[in-house]
């Protein structure tokens, strides 16, 4: 019978081990989690140990569940199960336990941001009753259209038709997540999505449009469940302040800047290696606080629309990479209008889920 326990700093090695034989095993493709990784995941993401759990027979770990925790929500970051011990209550208890921790502890809401493209967890979670709180999606650069003013290279090698034209010389400059911050620019554009934009971004795998809640078959049950509406969803974890601030030092930024102020803005974590991806995690503008979000009349989402586009193209001439991804967006948060423009398609889109902590 394992033991169910949850975790202290010292316990990191065997957290990574269990990490390793109990989640990352589903994910192949995946590098083996680290304890360096770990740590760097502690400042980046504020992953804690106390709110971490293991199952364990003896030495063998069982199952495990990692949380991020900041003082409105704990978000799930993981939850695994050995192989051949599925189905077999562990996950449920795990959570069951952290619930039961947060009731006590606080903070009461747990978040769990699912991609789409694992169903079973989908199913998990909403049969436990978490609640359905909005979708992400990854925009990445539409590479057989020619991505953003038609240059870069596709998957397999092949030449862009055109290079991409770098932006004027001198127009854009590096910046630093401490500096965005000192300007008061870091919250409003990492942080706050504005209303969804008809025709926004979509992916057409499900019946989501946004035009209202739609019915996605659950490949694990074969049922028919909700699927997440459109309306807006927080930030995802790893784009929101709190974050980017930890993630600093694997941040780069980009700036355009009048004498006055930051006019826009871009961070992203470096492709490793040509073909590499380049993930831009949060960009935004100066005049993001002016007005209410979605608001933007036609001259302002076309002025952000031309900075945005000329902040990628700096991107795509400054970085060796092969496909640009915008990571995470809201609905709405990219309008359609200026996806065209990028020549950017939505690829994985992510479920976000909660619950509230119960008591014993």
């Amino acid at each position: 019978m394992p033991s169910y326990r949850f975790c202290r700093p010292d316990d990191i090695p065997f957290l990574v081990r269990a990490v390793n034989a109990c989640f990352d095993v589903h994910f192949p493709d995946r590098p083996p989690l680290t304890v360096d990784g770990f740590r760097r995941e502690m400042k980046h993401l504020d992953l804690w140990p106390s709110s971490c759990l293991i199952a364990a027979e003896g030495d063998d770990p069982v199952a495990v569940l990692t949380g991020t925790k900041r003082d409105d929500e704990t978000l799930v970051s993981r939850i695994g199960v050995r192989p051949g011990l599925e189905r077999d209550g562990h996950g449920g208890h795990l959570l069951t336990s952290l619930g039961q921790k947060l009731a006590v502890l606080g903070p009461p809401r747990l978040a769990v941001e699912v991609p789409a493209s694992r169903p079973g967890a989908l199913a998990f979670f909403r049969a436990l009753g978490w609640r359905d709180d909005g979708v992400y999606v990854d925009l990445e650069e539409d590479l057989e259209q020619g991505g953003p003013e038609g240059g870069g290279t596709d998957g397999r090698g092949e030449t862009r038709e055109a290079p991409v034209e770098p932006p004027p010389e001198g127009l854009v400059g590096t910046v630093t997540v401490a500096e965005l911050d000192a300007a008061g620019v870091l919250a409003p554009g990492a942080g706050t999505a504005p209303a969804p934009a008809a025709g926004g971004a979509s992916s057409g795998a499900e019946a989501d449009t946004g035009t209202g809640a739609a019915v996605e078959p659950d490949a694990a049950t074969g049922t028919a469940v909700a699927a997440v509406p459109p309306g807006l969803a927080p930030t995802a974890w790893e784009r929101r302040p709190a974050s980017l601030r930890g993630r600093a030092d694997a941040l780069r930024g980009a700036a355009i800047a009048s004498p006055d102020r930051i006019e826009s803005w871009i961070l992203w974590e470096p492709a490793t290696g040509s073909e590499g991806t380049l993930e831009v995690a949060a960009w935004g503008f100066g005049d993001a606080g002016s007005s209410p979000p979605g608001s933007q009349g036609a001259e302002s989402t076309d002025r952000r629309a031309l900075l945005l586009s000329l902040l990628l193209r700096h991107l795509l001439t400054a970085e060796p990479t092969r496909r640009l991804r915008l990571v995470k967006t809201s609905a709405g948060e990219v309008p359609s209008e200026i996806v065209a423009a990028l020549g950017l398609m939505p690829a994985e889109r992510y479920h976000r889920l909660i619950t509230d902590a119960q008591p014993l």
